[in-house]
């Protein structure tokens, strides 16, 4: 064996307890006991109806979009299915973005753009406690005449796994705060799925 393959062992061979489920250590980031994890009941049922029109636009202001997409920003629809990522730090994760009017983005200084915060939360159908969360200031790029932001881990709270969650309907709710200005909201109805 050369020397470049037994370096490549060696390392492969020093990564491996970091691997282990062992109890110990960091490497337990995302593993829960059952007893933590929310029974979330039998999945709900597809022909009850459904609180929205699939493929229809995001509710809300007009003047702002939520959307996803992790490398560029993606509309959503009504109704569209969004999958939950594995996360570095060993959660998992939807993406969420949104794309903000020119009448607004065209009044922000590059400084505002920076203070622009946003907040997301995903509710699950029939529940008022939002299962994921994220929030951010700034991020925004420009798109032709408007402001988008894209790639933002909407995190999933420990007590849930998105094995549990996936098939159940919940809405995607989005805030932007403007700086010395308006608060706009956007949301839609969504689907996720396990696991990328």
């Amino acid at each position: 064996m050369s020397s470049t393959g037994l370096g490549k062992l060696l390392v492969l061979f020093l990564l491996l307890p970091s691997c282990s489920d062992s109890g110990d250590g960091p490497a337990d980031v995302g593993f829960w006991d059952a007893a933590e994890l929310v029974d979330l009941g039998p999945k709900p049922n597809p022909d009850a109806g459904l609180p929205y029109v699939p493929g229809t636009e995001p509710m809300g202001d007009s003047r702002v979009v939520v959307g996803s997409g992790t490398r560029r920003f993606e509309e959503i629809k009504q109704g569209d299915v969004l999958p939950w990522t594995f996360g570095i730090q060993g959660g998992h994760h939807i993406y969420g973005g949104f794309t903000l009017s020119s009448s607004i983005a065209q009044t922000l200084t590059v400084d505002q753009q920076d203070q622009v915060v946003h907040r997301y939360q995903f509710t699950l159908q029939g529940s008022s406690e939002p299962i994921a969360t994220a929030e951010e200031k700034g991020l925004l790029v420009p798109r032709g005449q408007e402001l988008i932001s894209y790639g933002i881990q909407v995190i999933l709270r420990e007590s849930f796994t998105p094995e549990a969650v996936s098939g159940r309907p919940g809405l995607l709710e989005l805030t932007v705060e403007i700086p010395g200005g308006d608060t706009l909201k956007s949301s839609a109805w969504i689907d996720t799925r396990c696991c990328e």
